[in-house]
């Protein structure tokens, strides 16, 4: 199964200026179930979301998909700040856009590319807790595997200059600098952790009754691609969790066209007064 795997604004609909990478759509020695994702997808995807200037709704996102809430908890080790104002379990509406320029994915056999430019928005109540503008993220790694672990190492991690002409913060004293430096901390730490287990090799177990026993996963120019070995009650899940996942999407749209019914409605009333 091949999927046309193009984003677009809906509201400025034009040709992209990336071109569909080249790749097969199985690999006839591989595993008896693969997947291939070429940079094409999420670079369509960055570009669309930049050029609707919209805002995400992570807090919503992570709810709907994962039956959770954020809260001041969450974010103890990398702000300890919201905890320390407002108190553990506070719930945060978290929300992100892309700023300055589109965001880049760039894939190749020897290392794996993003470029973002983020703008985070935390709100805590009716309190903008902070906004900061995060311009020059940068992550670069790659990963293989071999007997049963996956190896590799992030290469380059860094969160970008946090812009402190925009930056708002409801706590005292806290400053893009301050924040900044607080969060690479967190992240180099965390980093160096995750090395230290790729450079030794993570082993993967067996999840949902689909044997990862055997995992292929490669890199090459412009794609990457892994298969793995599936029991046949694997394969019903997976059947299942791709209905669910058609039936989510085409519940979406209809939510889109009634927006855009509403939009066109309320246009016309406005018109006629």
């Amino acid at each position: 199964m091949s999927v046309n795997g193009t984003f677009f604004n809906p509201n400025d609909i034009s040709l992209s200026k990336y071109t569909p990478v080249s790749f097969p759509v199985r690999k006839a020695t591989g595993k008896t179930l693969q997947g291939f994702l070429s940079e094409y997808t999420p670079n369509t995807f960055l570009e669309a979301a930049y050029n609707t200037g919209n805002t995400m709704d992570i807090s919503a996102l992570i709810l709907k998909f994962n039956n959770t809430k954020v809260t001041t908890t969450d974010f103890q080790y990398v702000i300890p700040e919201l905890a320390q104002k407002y108190g553990l379990d506070v719930e945060v509406l978290m929300s992100a856009k892309f700023i300055t320029k589109e965001s880049v994915v760039k894939m190749t056999k020897t290392n794996n590319q993003l470029d973002a430019n983020v703008a985070f928005t935390l709100t805590v109540g009716t309190e903008t807790a902070l906004y900061a503008e995060f311009n020059g993220i940068q992550a670069v790694g790659q990963v293989s595997s071999s007997d049963n672990k996956i190896f590799g190492a992030l290469s380059t991690s860094v969160i970008g200059t946090i812009n402190p002409d925009t930056f708002k913060s409801s706590i005292t004293g806290m400053t893009a600098a301050s924040l900044q430096k607080e969060i690479q901390g967190e992240v180099d730490g965390y980093v160096a952790q995750l090395n230290q287990l790729l450079a030794a090799g993570i082993e993967y177990p067996t999840l949902f009754n689909i044997s990862i026993s055997g995992l292929d996963l490669e890199c090459n120019d412009g794609y990457i691609n892994a298969g793995i070995d599936v029991t046949p009650a694997g394969f019903l899940m997976i059947r299942d969790m791709m209905v669910n996942v058609a039936e989510e999407m085409r519940y979406i749209r209809r939510l889109n066209r009634i927006e855009e019914i509403n939009k066109e409605y309320y246009a016309a009333r406005a018109q006629i007064a």
